[in-house]
């Protein structure tokens, strides 16, 4: 995990990791912003560095799992060149309510 700092403290974190089961891939497991921070290249800065550690792992991909109807998620990962990449089953159960069972995967070359 890296996180971003500004004056104010924390204001990002990234988390990237490898497949198990597949060495050519990174996955970046949490990227979050501050949202009195977003906007500002805090979120960008982050994935470059997520970039950089998947380069030093080796990896020839990285990937993210989105939610399904997260735009403005989807929206960040295309500005920044990912590709859709499928679907992958989500981990865990999101509340009473429950939620979606499929989370969607973007991927991009390192």
């Amino acid at each position: 995990y890296r996180v971003a700092q500004e004056s104010a403290g924390v204001v990002g974190l990234a988390g990237t990791g490898g497949v198990p089961d597949a060495p050519d891939r990174c996955e970046l497991f949490a990227l979050y912003v501050d949202p009195r921070h977003q906007r500002r290249g805090v979120g960008r800065a982050l994935l470059q560095d997520a970039l950089a550690q998947a380069r030093e792992m080796h990896a020839t991909w990285l990937q993210v799992a989105v939610m399904p109807g997260n735009q403005p998620a989807i929206a960040f990962y295309d500005a920044m060149n990912f590709t859709p990449a499928g679907e992958r089953p989500i981990y865990a159960p999101h509340g009473r309510e429950g939620g979606p069972h499929v989370a969607l995967v973007f991927q991009r070359a390192v």
